[in-house]
């Protein structure tokens, strides 16, 4: 057995520092309590693209939150296929936003979209009692996923956005979000890599969503279509006010119409072949030719091109995303019982949005 130690000394000590007065600074503790908070009123939301990074700090205030500072990035087009190099790229842009704007908050929100994102808008018995709902909707969802996808390796939340009928007798309709665990870990690490501890992590067409009302004069349980017009591809989403009830991904945008650029002209003296890069730059200076432009003269680095020279290239794409949207309202109108003059307006998002006449081609 050991022998008994003296701690009579310990006592004696810690009796002492008991008695030692700490000096009370208020001034001091309002300011810690002061930062922290402003921590807590303080977000980065993040939301990365296939071809751009867009950062925003925002303040919250008792109307919501503000933005105090936001920047748009290019991802260069030689690291798009490079995940790893992407990754560091944008790294480096969002320390760069920290460092430049002196940002203290380490709270981040990120919008993803792409592979291991699904949104499905799913039919349950409206019978049902809400402890039962989600036992209901996981089994929908297992049959929309993709064979290979296990569910047990999903992540998913719902909403009831409505009921129909039928005569089958009454649905709920339910739009569930659901994002495959190794995404969300990735997306997580990303954050965490960052010294950013994730808040939320959302998908893009629900975050959209939140937006309508700042945008859309009477969104409140309206019924709003949006067209997000991105790089890589397109996104039609219906909402009832700002809650999402239907999302659909369409497999064209803005790079299929540079790509439909790139190709070769016959211009006065010959033909030649456009890079990717200068059929972007003609894309964005030139657009869309509508009827009565076709005649028009563009001056580009390889002379003159008529309107009808270029519409001619991107027509194809245009006509198939007008198929697809059509496509697209035709089933949300039919599965949803929903009439026809309801759907009287369609709202554009997105970099490919800025366009060129994009909106009057699609009237």
């Amino acid at each position: 057995m050991d022998k008994p130690q003296d701690i009579s000394g310990a006592k004696s000590s810690a009796e002492s520092r008991s008695k030692t007065k700490i000096p009370f600074n208020a001034n001091s503790v309002l300011l810690f309590l002061k930062n922290t908070f402003a921590s807590t009123q303080n977000i980065i939301g993040i939301d990365i693209g296939s071809s751009y990074i867009k950062i925003a700090q925002l303040q919250k205030s008792p109307k919501g939150y503000a933005i105090t500072n936001c920047i748009t990035r290019a991802i260069p087009s030689t690291v798009k296929e490079n995940s790893a190099e992407k990754r560091k790229i944008i790294q480096e842009f969002i320390k760069q936003f920290i460092a430049d704007f002196r940002v203290k908050t380490k709270l981040g929100r990120i919008a993803i979209w792409g592979k291991g994102v699904y949104v499905f808008s799913i039919s349950v018995p409206a019978l049902l009692k809400k402890k039962d709902l989600k036992g209901a909707v996981s089994i929908e969802l297992k049959k929309r996923l993709p064979f290979q996808v296990d569910i047990s390796n999903v992540s998913f939340d719902f909403f009831v956005t409505g009921e129909i009928s039928d005569e089958g007798g009454a649905s709920l309709v339910v739009t569930c979000i659901a994002v495959d665990q190794v995404r969300l870990d990735e997306e997580t690490q990303f954050l965490k890599d960052l010294n950013i501890r994730p808040v939320t992590i959302n998908v893009i067409p629900d975050a959209l969503g939140n937006l309508l009302s700042f945008c859309v004069e009477g969104a409140a349980g309206k019924l709003i279509v949006l067209l997000e017009l991105g790089a890589s591809n397109s996104m039609l989403n219906f909402y009832k006010g700002k809650i999402l009830v239907f999302s659909r991904e369409i497999p064209v945008g803005g790079e299929h119409l540079t790509h439909a650029l790139a190709k070769g002209i016959i211009i006065p003296g010959g033909t030649t072949n456009i890079s990717i890069d200068d059929a972007e730059k003609i894309k964005r200076t030139c657009g869309i030719s509508l009827e009565d432009k076709e005649k028009t003269e563009y001056l580009t680095d390889f002379g003159m091109l008529r309107g009808e020279q270029i519409s001619a290239m991107l027509r194809p794409i245009l006509e198939r995303l007008v198929i697809e949207v059509t496509r697209t309202l035709n089933y949300y109108i039919k599965t949803f019982k929903t009439p026809t003059n309801l759907i009287g307006e369609l709202y554009l998002s997105g970099g490919a949005s800025r366009l060129r006449n994009i909106d009057k081609f699609l009237l």
